[in-house]
This record gives structure tokens, C-alpha cells and sequence, in this order.
């Protein structure tokens, strides 16, 4: 680690987001951490098959959870405690409309993520085929 000529604590192994951040806001260690924090909160709202089921589901748009339960085959307390996690974690935000709550993804970008991931996965299958065949 070394001290940039700006005087922004510099080291490369930090994502570019922090350097945005300290741009803005000057270098701050609590910012640096609030940042992995929410980092790691997002990462691990999205570690549970049903929430990553719940997020490619509302890829077309907001749904009630009226119209999740029976495409999830879940019971409404179990589906609401998944949403309420994705929603703690930023990810998620819901529309009231009378009595009925419809949900939406914040952040377009979160199916970008998704999307990696599924390509990374796929590429590492093709790796290990490649290795069982030749």
C-alpha cells in the first residue's frame, strides 16, 4: 500500500467503487468498511435458492406476493421472510397498493450478477467436462 500524489490512500486490490466514493467524500477507513459490510449483506441475501428464485422471477418486473407464493410453492410467512431479507439487504423495495404489496428489484444491475455468475458457472462445468474427456 502506498500514499497516492493526491493523498488518497491508495491500494489496488480495492474496487474501483471505494476510489468513487473517496472522491467524493475524502479517504475514510469507516466508509472502506461500510462498504464491504453492504457488500457482503447483498452477497449474502442472495446465497439462499429461493431469494435468487424470488430475484429471477421479478426480472419482468413487480409482482404481489399474491403471484409469488404459488410459483414458489412456499407458505406466505416463509416467502415474506425471504422478501424482508432481500429488502434489509437493498436489494428489493415494495409498492403498496391497497392492501396488496408489490415487489421490484432496486437495482437492474443485481441481474447482472446473476447473469455473471450463471456464465461463470457454466464455463467452469465446461472446463471440468473438458478435463474428464481428454
Amino acid at each position: 500500500m502506498c500514499e497516492r500524489s493526491t493523498g488518497q490512500f491508495y491500494n489496488p486490490k480495492r474496487p474501483k467503487a471505494l476510489y468513487y466514493l473517496f472522491t467524493i467524500y475524502g479517504y475514510n477507513e469507516k466508509l472502506v468498511n461500510s462498504m464491504y459490510d453492504m457488500h457482503a449483506k447483498m452477497l449474502k441475501a442472495m446465497s439462499d435458492t429461493t431469494r435468487l428464485y424470488i430475484l429471477d422471477l421479478l426480472r419482468n418486473g413487480k409482482l404481489c406476493v399474491c403471484e409469488i407464493i404459488p410459483l414458489i410453492e412456499a407458505s406466505q410467512s416463509n416467502i415474506s421472510q425471504h422478501l424482508r431479507i432481500l429488502r434489509d439487504a437493498g436489494i428489493i423495495e415494495l409498492e403498496k397498493r391497497g392492501r396488496e404489496n408489490y415487489y421490484y428489484v432496486v437495482n437492474k444491475k443485481i441481474f447482472k450478477i446473476m447473469d455473471l455468475v450463471n456464465e461463470a458457472i457454466l464455463e467452469t462445468l465446461k472446463m471440468q467436462i473438458a478435463k474428464l474427456e481428454g
